[in-house]
């Protein structure tokens, strides 16, 4: 499954003691995943690798697929401290074109720990050309990821669960919106995109509740642009947040779900919740 959005937080944790630890510095940010980026399910073996700029940067084995429990959503891998994970999430919205994946190195650091970091993609079939566009609103979510220096509480997660509507204006090229997450707090964010002119993807300022402002990077998915999906990076004082949106255009009802997943692996398998880092679950 192609990926094309990511964004990515890095940190250094300290360890107060020996069961706790806290990050001493962070930071959060787009980044470019150059050309033929992908993760690749082996449908017999389970095997799946995370392929970025034409490198494989991780893989994982079928033994080490999490088990899921009913509900959870999403399929899940881990190998010690590192975790990869990916589906058509969250499924309330019943995507069938956009995808998104999550690839954590060394979570809950225990000493001597390296540097941490996660990376949040966004993928799929994008749409192919901007003359399929129109005008519109999609029910839309954001699921945030937030990492705080100095505390002894550093991680956060917000569920996908409020379903707000973002407008997109053809004429304008703009797509634009207010996105909320719910998790330990409530975030919300405002963005507005503009269409990279000749292409389905689109650029644009993410800003916080607090006032600080990020960048985002995504596009349309499916045919005649059904879908959206982004990455956003904010550096909000000591939060520094990661993330992804995503949109379906409301007058389409949930006629169907994830169509990326073959090969033995159910479209709402996923894994344990316990099982998920805070930040990225």
């Amino acid at each position: 499954m192609n990926l094309l959005f990511g964004a990515e937080v890095q940190a250094k944790p300290t360890f107060p003691s020996p069961s706790t630890y806290r990050y001493a510095s962070a930071s959060a940010a787009l980044v470019d995943l150059g050309t033929n980026s992908s993760f690749q399910l082996d449908a017999a073996t389970r095997n799946v690798s995370l392929v970025r700029n034409g490198a494989t940067i991780a893989s994982f084995t079928g033994a080490q697929r999490n088990i899921p429990e009913p509900g959870d959503e999403g399929i899940a891998y881990s190998a010690g401290a590192n975790l990869f994970g990916f589906g058509c999430i969250p499924s309330s919205l019943a995507l069938a074109y956009t995808v998104t994946a999550v690839y954590a190195v060394n979570l809950d650091p225990v000493p001597p720990a390296a540097d941490t970091s996660g990376l949040i993609l966004v993928g799929g079939t994008p749409t192919i050309s901007s003359s399929e566009l129109s005008s519109g609103s999609y029910g839309s979510l954001v699921s945030l990821s937030i990492l705080t220096t100095d505390s002894d509480n550093p991680e956060d997660s917000t569920d996908a669960r409020t379903i707000t509507t973002v407008t997109f204006d053809l004429a304008s090229g703009v797509l634009k919106g207010t996105l909320t997450g719910v998790g330990d707090k409530t975030y919300t964010v405002n963005f507005t995109a503009t269409l990279i002119p000749g292409t389905t993807r689109f650029q644009g300022v993410v800003t916080t509740a607090s006032g600080a402002t990020g960048k985002l990077s995504g596009g349309f998915f499916g045919p005649g642009g059904r879908e959206y999906g982004f990455t956003l990076a904010v550096d909000d004082g000591t939060a520094h947040i990661t993330g992804v949106g995503l949109g379906k255009e409301a007058r389409l009802t949930q006629q169907h779900g994830c169509e990326i997943v073959r090969g033995g692996f159910a479209s709402r398998t996923v894994r344990r919740r316990n099982d998920m880092p805070r930040r990225f679950a």
